[in-house]
């Protein structure tokens, strides 16, 4: 019905109907994307499960001399911080696999380097992985049992092992040197040598262990990086190398 000729104009009066709308039309915008986020990282995620599939049982990281694999993996246009919690929680059976056959206790600490490994490997920069996000992230797999490190074993850090596995981890902090002879005297002379003698060793045994296994040192062959971790610190602490 039309309005009476004689009724006033007022102005305002139809905003409140208009605001409505617009409201309407900004969640609705806002839902649509949301969905489109959502389904833009599960995309991502199932890339990250296709490749944690082909990658589980290849070489991938710093201290292994092969690296054909990565050639031929499209590097995934996301970063930690993107992942998530679901994203990271993709790649932990490849990050805890891969310690388990290094022969690594997977303390936290080591879990979040190795994490960041496979996220350079798959052609990302500078990753930054929140220690507490990653344990959140360990504890939301139902295959990993996360259990506070004992401190006997070099320190109070938190490990996240598998379910049902059974240990197979050096101890990287022993005193005990089962290592033969002749690997110290091969170790004495190259790092007395040319080779080694200037050599500049990174900080900490985890970095110094994989560099080294990138030389392909003789007396090194065949050793897990569990073991040369030991060997560093055995040679640190102990053999004064």
């Amino acid at each position: 019905a039309m309005a009476p000729m004689n009724a006033v104009y007022q102005p305002g009066a139809e905003q409140p109907q208009q605001q409505s709308q617009q409201l309407q039309l900004q969640q609705l915008q806002l839902q649509q994307l949301q969905q489109l986020q959502h389904m833009h990282q599960l995309q991502h995620l199932q890339q990250l499960q296709q490749v944690q599939q082909q990658m589980v049982a290849m070489p991938l990281f710093p201290h292994v001399q092969q690296q054909a694999l990565l050639s031929q993996v499209v590097p995934l246009q996301v970063g930690a911080a993107q992942l998530g919690q679901a994203g990271v929680v993709a790649l932990l059976p490849l990050a805890v696999e891969s310690l388990y056959r290094d022969m690594l206790r997977p303390y936290g600490r080591i879990i979040r380097k190795r994490v960041v490994e496979v996220l350079q490997g798959l052609g990302h920069g500078e990753v930054d992985l929140d220690i507490k996000d990653l344990r959140a992230a360990c504890e939301a797999c139902p295959w990993l049992e996360v259990h506070d490190a004992c401190v006997a074993e070099g320190g109070s850090d938190w490990a996240a092992t598998m379910r049902g596995r059974a240990d197979v981890f050096i101890d990287i902090y022993s005193a005990d040197d089962p290592y033969p002879e002749d690997l110290w005297e091969a170790a004495n002379e190259y790092f007395t040598g040319p080779g080694g003698r200037d050599m500049a060793l990174p900080g900490g045994r985890y970095a110094s262990a994989q560099m080294l296994m990138q030389r392909g040192l003789q007396f090194l062959a065949g050793r897990s990086l569990g073991e040369v971790c030991h060997i560093v610190q055995l040679a640190i602490s102990h053999r004064k190398l």
